[in-house]
This record gives C-alpha cells, structure tokens and sequence, in this order.
C-alpha cells in the first residue's frame, strides 16, 4: 500500500498533461491496492466495472481549471486513515473522493462551463 500511494504521490502534484497516462495507470492501481483485502472475484469484478464507467467523467473533470479540488490531499486521506486500521473513515473518505468527480462535473455544467475530456 505504501508503495502505491508514495509512486501515485510523485505523478500528481500536480497531474501535468504529459504525466497523465502514467497517473492513470498509478491511479488504478492505488484505489485496486485498497480493496485488494477482500476475497471475493465478484466484488474485484463489479469494482473494476465501476472504475472503468467513472473514469469518463474523470476524463472531463481532470482537464478543469480552478476546481478547487485537491486530489493528492484526498488520497493522502484515505491512505493515512486505511493505514491507520480505521476502514470505516477509510471508506467514508473513499466515498467523498469518488463522489467529489461527478459533483464536480454537474457543478461546471451548470455553471455554463465548457467540459471537454483530457
């Protein structure tokens, strides 16, 4: 785990567009590494599924300017706290974060914003 969080650490302070494809790649696999604990195929399964649905709204929320969003301090979160053997904050923490993209992306919508994928 920590290994996964400190290689995602160095590719996203910040995302630089030409680091992307490699913070994607790390990305995955640090939020794979947090639920790697459990024993079940199906819910590797279902959570690789959902993963691959929201990673088009991550591509058009990556590329907004201004978002307010400090994606690092939210992964710091959840790795401190699931290292910290508190997985329900953990979780909660996990939630907020994948939550945050899609809240993100309706607000810029709203707000008139052009939303173009990364």
């Amino acid at each position: 785990m920590q290994q996964a969080f400190d290689e995602l650490a160095a590719f996203e302070q910040p995302v630089r567009p030409e680091h992307r494809a490699r913070w994607e790649q790390l990305n995955a696999r640090f939020h794979e590494t947090l639920t790697s604990a459990h024993a079940s195929p199906w819910t590797t399964k279902v959570l690789r599924l959902l993963t691959r649905h929201g990673e088009r709204y991550r591509r058009f929320t990556i590329g907004l300017v201004d978002s307010g969003r400090d994606v690092h301090a939210e992964h710091r979160e959840i790795f401190e706290l699931a290292m910290a053997g508190m997985e329900a904050r953990a979780a909660l923490a996990l939630e907020a974060h994948i939550r945050a993209t899609p809240d993100l992306l309706v607000r810029a919508l709203r707000d008139g914003r052009q939303v173009l994928p990364a």
